[in-house]
């Protein structure tokens, strides 16, 4: 009991287990998925948003600068001073264009320095003041003048620059070039923006939270990297600059190889300049959140499983104990363990579905119940006790003189092949309660009540008797119709005549009571009228002796097949009749004192009733003609056959044990069976079948085969010679003997001997 104990714990916690760590697994392994993508797409989307704002912040620098200096450069005073040599009598034009320069150097474009150069008169201005070419100046110049366009943005050193040492704090410039004239093919000069490199990228990494920020100009050449070791020159033969041109998009995100880890590419090429914006970043790092979110999850979803492995142990083992408790109080034979599995959880469980229904019903009835001191009054009226004062005085809105009234009993025919127990009987009968406070409005009747066995309402109406019938006839349709479509059974429903006075309640629940009855004779799902049965007051009976006293003949002789069918014939022949049901009632009284007398003259005692209650009432308790049949057969008739056959059985054996006790004591004598059967005072042939069917062998069979035996014991066990053998088993030679020795054991007796000697 121990072992199926634990084989059966496990089980019981496996399951709670699973049931528990399956579903949070789950969720766990799904919420982490659907966070992770959604976190890493939205990172990407940010990434992508973080490209584009370096792009605009830059480029709207750029365009600025571009702007600005455009129309400087097309100023009359730009151009006019293309032609002027740096003399004294042109200060005042000097003093103008530095005002327009220092006006252009506004603080939110980030230009530093503007330097305004006369190629052909080689002077240039710029915040320093006014200077003549140096021959460093006149090699960056020369750099300017191999341009190809008009405009054009530089990447430079910052010793490649007209900015003075002092101010020097960038290693490298980004220096807007025009040449001057813009209009004209041949420079007589230039005007330079010069942008710190470093402002720039500090100005763009305000805005980055992780990653490296790259800008490349038109020739890949880097502007600026925001990783400190990577601030190279070039990216050439780079896998991002590949991977760009791979895509051969103008924007895209693509994932690379690089440096043994995987990077995430997010670029823009402008179509302004043709500049590249880039974000490289690891995808370690842009799933830096979902690994968080990763392990928050783990962690949460590893304490619900520890939680639920604790409560598992805990709960199982509490489960079981009220199962191993229930089956202690069973207390079954070990028997009955061999014989039939029983599954212990299965009733459990069935029980427990039976204790949720009645519970699940009962709480509709207690909800669908008006006023618990009208029903106990309806429950007074029913059964005559109150008076008509009472009646005046309680129900004063339901009394009308052209007001008629009528009881309806609902009575549940049979449960047998239904999902119910005659324990459900009350369950069944308060639904049925809630039915009839349903189909039947409020005005039409009083407040529906069980009583006993019985749902009892009591309907009222205004109407001639034609009118008051075909109400009836329409409402006990709709009754039998919507009972059998919810509760899937069958009732039978009795009608009391109208009456006009309320105190005459009772004696019409006693009229529907009496129509009720007759369902034992009509059957099941009947609509029964009490008008119907007036009239009938015959006291003839029928009864069928001869029937009767085959079907005494069959049980005597244990013919059960003949024994129902002589049952239902029986019962065929008296409920087939047109009697009243008293008459019904005497003659099935009748059959049960012949029974009585019956079992009386055979000696056989039987429990047929509880003591408490009288047969009378037993009976009323039927409610089908089948119910009748089936106590008779179960109660009754088959108890009484069991007796005989257990009385015919012992009787049997008993007598075969004596003629076996014969054979044994005088085997070696001259014995027939007509010898035996006449000491035992029987009929030679009767006890040979007798003998044949105890100990399915005929007498002479078995004492063959027992004279071989003894013979064996003889050979085995002493020296007496094989002819002397013979002769007290009384063989006629010595040679019969010996075959039938040898037919039996499959050797000669001396044979035999001389083996059992080897032994």
């Amino acid at each position: 009991m121990f072992k199926k104990r634990q084989q059966f714990y496990i089980k019981l916690l496996s399951f709670v287990l699973l049931l528990g760590i399956i579903p949070v697994s789950l969720v766990g392994i799904f919420s982490f998925l659907i966070s992770s993508d959604s976190i890493q797409t939205k990172v990407e989307k940010e990434k992508e948003y973080n490209v584009y704002q370096t792009q605009m912040t830059i480029e709207q620098v750029l365009k600025q600068v571009d702007q600005s200096l455009t129309n400087f450069a097309m100023s009359p005073l730009a151009n006019q001073l293309l032609e002027e040599p740096m003399e004294p009598k042109q200060f005042p034009l000097y003093r103008s264009l530095k005002k327009e320069l220092n006006y252009l150097q506004r603080f939110d474009s980030g230009v530093i320095d503007i330097t305004y150069i006369n190629k052909e008169q080689m002077w240039l201005i710029r915040n320093r003041g006014l200077k003549r070419l140096t021959n460093q100046d006149k090699e960056i110049i020369e750099n300017y003048s191999e341009l190809t366009n008009q405009s054009a943005w530089l990447v430079q050193e910052a010793e490649d620059t007209f900015i003075d040492e002092h101010a020097n704090y960038c290693k490298r410039y980004l220096t807007m070039v025009k040449k001057l004239p813009l209009s004209s093919v041949n420079n007589k000069g230039f005007t330079a923006a010069i942008i710190p490199i470093c402002d720039l990228q500090e100005r763009i990494l305000m805005e980055e939270n992780n990653g490296s920020t790259i800008v490349l100009n038109e020739n890949k050449q880097v502007i600026f990297n925001s990783e400190v070791n990577q601030n190279s020159h070039s990216l050439e033969n780079h896998p991002v600059i590949d991977a760009i041109q791979e895509s051969n998009q103008i924007q895209n995100q693509l994932h690379i190889d690089y440096d043994n880890e995987k990077y995430t590419v997010t670029y823009r090429v402008s179509n302004y300049n043709g500049w590249t914006y880039i974000n490289l970043i690891r995808l370690n790092d842009l799933k830096e959140s979902s690994y968080a979110i990763g392990w928050f999850t783990f962690i949460i979803c590893l304490v619900i499983v520890l939680g639920l492995i604790i409560v598992a142990i805990i709960g199982s083992g509490k489960l079981y104990k009220p199962i191993q408790q229930i089956i202690q109080i069973m207390k079954l034979p070990h028997e009955a363990d061999n014989n039939k599995s029983r599954d212990e959880i299965g009733e459990i469980t069935k029980q427990i579905h039976t204790i949720l229904d009645k519970n699940q019903t009962l709480e509709e009835r207690v909800q669908s119940q008006k006023d618990q001191l009208h029903h106990f009054f309806i429950n007074k009226l029913l059964l005559g006790n109150v008076t008509e004062n009472e009646i005046n005085e309680k129900l004063p809105t339901e009394i009308n003189s052209g007001r008629w009234y009528s009881v309806m009993l609902i009575k549940i025919d049979s449960l047998e092949g239904t999902r119910f127990t005659e324990n459900d009987n009350d369950v069944i009968l308060f639904s049925i309660n809630t039915i009839i406070n349903e189909l039947i409005s409020e005005d039409r009747r009083f407040t529906p009540i069980v009583l006993e066995d019985k749902q009892v309402t009591v309907l009222m109406g205004e109407g001639n008797k034609q009118e008051y019938k075909n109400y009836f006839d329409s409402l006990t349709q709709t009754i039998q119709e919507t009972i059998a479509q919810v509760l899937k059974i069958s009732v039978s429903i009795g009608i009391s005549n109208r009456y006009f006075h309320l105190i005459e309640t009772n004696e019409a629940l006693q009229k529907s009571e009496a129509a009720l009855r007759q369902t034992i004779v009509l059957g099941k799902g009947q609509v029964i009228w009490f008008d119907s049965l007036e009239g009938q007051h015959s006291f003839k009976t029928f009864y069928p002796k001869q029937v009767e006293h085959d079907l005494f003949d069959a049980i005597k002789t244990y013919h059960q097949e003949r024994v129902e069918q002589k049952l239902t014939e029986l019962l065929d022949n008296i409920f087939n009749k047109q009697l009243t049901y008293t008459q019904y009632e005497i003659s099935i009284l009748r059959f049960i004192n012949n029974l009585l007398e019956f079992t009386e003259m055979l000696a056989i005692e039987i429990d047929m009733i509880d003591e408490k209650q009288t047969l009378i009432n037993y009976l009323q308790r039927f409610r089908i003609r089948e119910d009748i049949e089936s106590w008779f057969k179960q109660v009754m008739i088959y108890p009484i056959m069991d007796h005989i056959k257990n009385r015919s059985d012992q009787h049997y054996h008993s007598l075969s044990e004596q003629v076996i006790h014969i054979i044994h004591e005088e085997f070696d004598q001259d014995l027939t069976l007509e010898k035996v059967a006449d000491r035992l005072h029987y009929n030679a042939s009767y006890l040979s079948n007798l003998f044949r069917r105890e100990t399915k062998m005929s007498f002479s069979e078995y004492v063959a085969q027992y004279r071989i035996e003894m013979a064996k014991n003889w050979l085995e066990t002493t020296k007496i010679p094989v002819k002397d053998i013979a002769n007290k088993l009384q063989y006629n030679n010595s040679q019969n003997f010996i075959r039938s020795f040898r037919k039996n054991v499959g050797m000669t007796p001396g044979n035999y001997r001389k083996k059992m000697k080897l032994e």
